[in-house]
């Protein structure tokens, strides 16, 4: 039942319903202010995130800490994140000086695709193919 409603608000705040707003979070966070919990789940001033689209993993393993080492890096620079309101927190898209976060994460090869995420050919660089 709480997916369903988590679901049901995420729909409305996808549709610009007043009171379901799309949040930005926007800056350069400090080391109190922000941090990865792995490469695609991270908190920015209290608020828990996951990136839409991008799964990465485990910070158990080499690849997992190594993404999520390079999303503490994205959240020490210029970072701008829409988010919508989720079960557990937020989810939604950042973007670091300009580059979307989820297609550099998947551009390393670290993480993957999951849902409805960046599509191959806006991470694939001509002649990887």
């Amino acid at each position: 039942m709480r997916v369903r409603v988590f679901a049901l608000l995420s729909v409305l705040a996808s549709l610009g319903l007043p009171g379901f707003a799309e949040t930005v979070l926007e800056g350069r966070f400090g080391l109190g202010d922000a941090r990865a919990y792995s490469g695609h789940h991270f908190e920015i001033k209290g608020h828990q995130i996951r990136l839409d689209g991008v799964r990465c993993p485990d910070v158990d393993t080499v690849a997992g800490r190594d993404a999520k080492a390079l999303m503490n890096q994205f959240l020490r620079t210029n970072i701008k994140c829409r988010v919508l309101p989720a079960e557990g927190g937020w989810r939604g898209s950042c973007t670091a000086n300009g580059q979307d976060v989820a297609e550099a994460l998947l551009s390393t090869g670290l993480c993957r695709v999951h849902g409805d995420g960046p599509s191959l050919e806006a991470v694939l660089r001509p002649g990887d193919f």
